[in-house]
């Protein structure tokens, strides 16, 4: 393969051409050693400027002119499906953008999340310009905190700066922490409740490193799994409450001599067998039928897999949410063959006996009958030939009885087998099945199942009896260089999960793949947490900016007030209105006409829960 023919493959992937040639000729010209440099974060970690400084961190988004934001906001407004707006990875961490996607989706993970970063207090006055940090302005506004609060909501709110990751837009009083809580819980609200597609992970990464950074932990190369269970583990490092039962049922401490390493380890007093679980899991949805079943090199392709599960109950000791190290899967699998074989042949069995059935049925009556079960057969055939054919309704009646009890043998024998293997989903204290939720094979690439009544129901492919009534999607960020109209940027579609199952097996990964499961019941919270209003009014000021750009008056600015930061949900956190005193705040002009903005957003095609109602305002 000549040097063209390897940037093209790693281009095809995503990658910048620049990346690419770098990253072969650090890797002398492997292809494959070139893209683990890449997803592996080393490339971007060796620009990196020192985490101390004041710059931002290098990220996939360096400036507002970057041609991965050149397509018109047409192009980059939310989806009509709702699976909602989608993350970019980003080179340094590329394993947190689609982890926090597909937790996204699992409502109970989502609110796991929210709650501890409402527990952790590090949201309380982390926006000063959107809350009761100002109490004498509050009551005697002098002209200098006018003037602040102005700037502030402006460079804020009201410009582009945190979406394009140019400004982290974050308060310089907050800690590594809590701006990493604070981008976190930007980025859910986000995926909730954007007018836009796509976001880059760059604030997040970028906390994540400088917080790292503190830990003593910037020079350290870290594998996917080590990224994530550092990641999870400052949402519920002690003082939180939730600590125990949420990830760790054993903290590892370093050498005396080291600082101490937050990774985890999960004792089999208190966790499933995650083990046995993915080998079940690859048996029961990912194997191929038309394969041999004696042919097990299939599986050494996604030997590299570490899974997340959400078990979705609240006994004391058992983490609620548990995520695995790496682990071999072609050892699993294995390890298990001999009964994986059997349930095989089991069913085989049974196929080839009503196969047979239905043939001799076929020969005796010479009538043809494609969709009967086997009880129905033997009762046609039996009333059809007693009156015609006594003796041979007596002859039937004897292949009946042997073909029943055989019947009855093989199906108790498969029972049994499927039992033991689907004991396996089953968290061991409450019998909570969990469901595969979301496989990522890539950094750009996840296939993520909703439940369907939360999406489109037109129009959609046919989803596997397996999966029930959930519906499988595709995210897939198409490129990073050059956007042209025919290509999107993003790209979100439904999919079947036998699409899932053969792109899986085949799709050639230089990134660890990654399986999330969720419980099929899902315990009701009595309180559920939700993101603070302060970050909701960040993404709602950010929401109308969009709408302007869709109607192209983005670039225009005056001085207008903007009536949406009042809340209407009752449960505002925040007691300072600054319309309440008249502040007049340099934003960008918006649509004062209530019918105009509306049919702006409906000619964008936005679902009508997304609409932002207005009311008039007074320039």
């Amino acid at each position: 393969m000549d040097l063209d023919a390897k940037l093209e493959t790693l281009k095809s992937m995503g990658i910048p051409e620049p990346d690419a040639r770098e990253a072969l000729a650090r890797c002398d010209n492997d292809v494959e050693g070139a893209a683990e440099y890449i997803f592996g974060g080393h490339l971007e970690k060796n620009r990196l400027v020192p985490v101390a400084s004041n710059v931002s961190l290098a990220s996939s988004l360096p400036s507002y002119h970057d041609s991965f934001f050149l397509p018109s906001p047409q192009k980059r407004r939310r989806l009509s499906e709702k699976v909602g707006s989608v993350l970019k990875p980003s080179p340094l961490f590329p394993s947190i953008a689609p982890f926090l996607v597909a937790l996204n989706g699992i409502p109970f993970a989502r609110n796991v999340l929210i709650q501890s970063l409402n527990e952790s207090g590090s949201l309380v006055d982390s926006e000063p310009h959107l809350s009761a940090s100002y109490p004498q302005d509050r009551l005697h506004p002098s002209p200098s905190s006018l003037s602040r609060f102005s700037q502030q909501s402006y460079n804020h709110l009201g410009s582009p700066a945190w979406w394009f990751g140019e400004e982290p837009c974050v308060p310089h009083s907050l800690n590594a922490r809590s701006i990493l809580h604070l981008q976190t819980a930007r980025a859910l609200e986000f995926l909730t409740s954007s007018h836009r597609l796509y976001l880059d992970s760059t604030h997040i990464t970028s906390a994540f490193s400088q917080l790292l950074s503190e830990e003593g932990l910037h020079n350290r190369s870290l594998s996917d799994c080590d990224v994530l269970t550092s990641f999870l583990s400052n949402f519920f490092s002690h003082p939180n409450r939730r600590y125990e039962e949420t990830f760790a049922s054993t903290l590892l401490k370093g050498d005396s001599g080291e600082k101490k390493n937050y990774m985890f380890s999960f004792s089999p007093s208190s966790t499933p067998d995650l083990r046995l679980s993915i080998e079940s899991c690859f048996d029961l949805l990912l194997h191929p039928p038309s394969i041999p079943t004696k042919d097990w090199t299939w599986i050494s392709k996604p030997a590299k897999v570490f899974c997340c599960s959400v078990p979705g109950i609240r006994t004391p000791g058992v983490p609620r949410i548990l995520l695995t190290t790496k682990i071999n899967l072609s050892k699993c699998i294995y390890e298990n063959k001999e009964a994986v074989l059997h349930r095989y042949q089991l069913e085989t069995d049974y196929k080839t006996v009503l196969r047979e059935w239905e043939d001799l049925f076929n020969t005796l009556t010479g009538r043809k009958v494609t969709k009967y079960d086997i009880t129905e057969l033997l009762s046609d055939g039996h009333l059809l030939l007693k009156d015609r054919n006594s003796a041979l309704a007596n002859h039937l009646d004897v292949i009946k009885e042997t073909t029943k009890n055989k019947l009855n043998t093989l199906i108790e024998n498969t029972n049994a087998v499927q039992h033991k293997l689907a004991s396996l989903y089953n968290d061991l204290n409450n019998q909570c099945v969990r469901r595969l939720r979301a496989v990522i094979l890539e950094p750009s690439i996840l296939y993520i199942c909703l439940d369907q009544q939360t999406t489109k129901e037109n129009g959609l492919p046919q989803i596997s009896p397996s999966m029930d009534s959930r519906q499988w999607y595709l995210v897939n960020f198409t490129s990073a260089a050059v956007i042209t109209d025919e290509v999107l940027p993003c790209d979100v579609k439904p999919v079947t999960f036998d699409e899932v199952e053969l792109n899986f097996e085949n799709h050639v990964s230089y990134h660890s793949r990654f399986l999330v499961y969720v419980a099929d019941e899902l315990p009701v919270d009595s309180h559920v947490p939700s993101i603070p209003n302060t970050v909701k009014q960040f993404i709602q000021e950010d929401n109308e900016y969009f709408d302007d750009e869709l109607s192209g008056r983005a670039l225009c600015e005056s001085i207008s007030t903007r009536s949406s930061r009042s809340n209407d949900s009752g449960d505002d956190t925040s007691d300072f209105d600054p319309e309440d005193q008249g502040l007049q705040l340099r934003v960008p002009r918006i649509n004062t006409n209530v019918r105009g903005h509306q049919s702006r957003n409906s000619a964008c095609e936005f679902p009508e829960s997304m609409h932002v109602e207005h009311s008039k305002e007074e320039l």
